[in-house]
C-alpha cells in the first residue's frame, strides 16, 4: 500500500482542491492545457481520420455490434462521462457477467480487435472526449466506476487521481504500466505526475507516446522513471533513454506476434 512518505502529501484536502481546471493556484497552466488540447486532438482528428474510417469498416465487417464501444468511465472530481473506444470484442459481451477487469491478450477480444488493442488504435476515438472537455491529452487514465470503488478501499489516496482531467496518455503508460499491470505503481506515476505537473512535462509525455505503444504486456519496465519522492524535473536524457529502449520492446514484440509459427 501506499506511504504518506511516499506521496508526500502534508494537507490531502488541499491536495484535492487543486483539481478545478482553472483553480486559482495555476489558471494560466490550466488555460495553456485546454488550448493544447484543443489544438492537437483537432490535428490529431484530421490526421487519423482516413485510419479511422478504415478501422470503423474493418469492426463492422469483423463482427456484428456498434463500431463505437460507450462505456461509463470518472474523470475530475469521479465525474462519470461516457467514454468513447473502437469496438474490440462482442458485442455485449458482459451481459450477465458483470465487469470484468481487461487481461494480456484477453480472450474476449476477436482476432481484429487484438490488433486494435496491440497497436492502441482502438483509443483513437477518444480524441472525441478531449475535444468535448471530458479528458485531456495528458492525464491519468480514467477507469469505470465499478473498480475504482474497490481501489479506493485498498490503495490508500486512489481518488487523488481524480484532482485533474482524466487523460488520453500519462505518465505511468509512458513508463510501461498499461493494461494489466502493477495499480500500485500506477497510482505512483499519476500522482507524481499530478504533483510536477506542467506545460513542459505534458509535452514531454506527448513526445514519449509514439515511442512508448508498448502494447500491453505483464512485463514492463521493471524501474520506472516516476517513482520519485522528490519535487524535482527528470533529466531529459532519461526521457530519450526511455523512449528508445521502450521503442525497441515494441519492434521486437511486433515481431514475434506476426512471425511466430502456428
Amino acid at each position: 500500500m501506499l506511504t504518506d512518505n511516499t506521496l508526500n502529501i502534508a494537507n490531502r484536502q488541499a491536495y484535492l482542491s487543486q483539481g478545478s481546471d482553472m483553480c486559482s493556484m495555476m489558471p494560466f497552466y490550466a488555460f495553456l492545457k485546454r488550448v493544447m488540447d484543443i489544438t492537437l486532438s483537432l490535428m490529431l482528428l484530421t490526421l487519423s481520420l482516413p485510419l479511422m474510417l478504415v478501422v470503423a469498416l474493418l469492426v463492422k465487417l469483423s463482427s456484428p455490434g456498434p463500431v463505437i464501444y460507450k462505456q461509463e468511465r470518472c474523470t475530475i472530481r469521479g465525474r462519470v462521462f461516457c467514454f468513447y473506444k473502437f469496438r474490440s470484442m462482442p458485442d455485449n459481451i458482459e451481459n450477465g457477467k458483470g465487469p470484468e477487469w481487461g487481461k494480456t491478450d484477453d480472450p474476449r477480444c476477436n482476432k481484429f480487435g487484438r490488433l486494435l488493442r496491440m497497436l492502441l488504435i482502438d483509443e483513437l476515438p477518444q480524441l472525441i472526449n478531449v475535444l468535448k472537455g471530458d479528458m485531456s491529452l495528458v492525464g491519468p487514465r480514467p477507469e469505470r466506476p465499478y473498480f475504482i470503488e474497490r481501489f479506493k478501499t485498498s490503495i490508500k489516496d486512489y481518488d487523488l487521481r481524480h484532482s485533474v482531467k482524466a487523460g488520453l496518455t500519462g505518465w505511468a503508460q509512458v513508463n510501461g504500466y498499461r493494461g494489466n499491470t502493477s495499480i500500485i505503481k500506477r497510482v505512483a506515476c499519476d500522482l507524481f505526475y499530478i504533483r510536477n505537473r506542467s506545460i513542459i512535462f505534458d509535452l514531454k509525455i506527448i513526445l514519449m507516446t509514439p515511442f512508448t505503444i508498448r502494447i500491453a504486456t505483464s512485463n514492463p519496465k521493471k524501474k520506472a522513471l516516476c517513482i520519485s519522492d522528490r519535487r524535482e524535473k527528470v533529466p531529459p536524457y532519461k526521457l530519450v533513454f526511455s523512449s528508445y529502449l521502450c521503442s525497441l520492446h515494441k519492434f521486437t514484440y511486433l515481431k514475434n506476434i506476426f512471425f511466430q509459427k502456428n
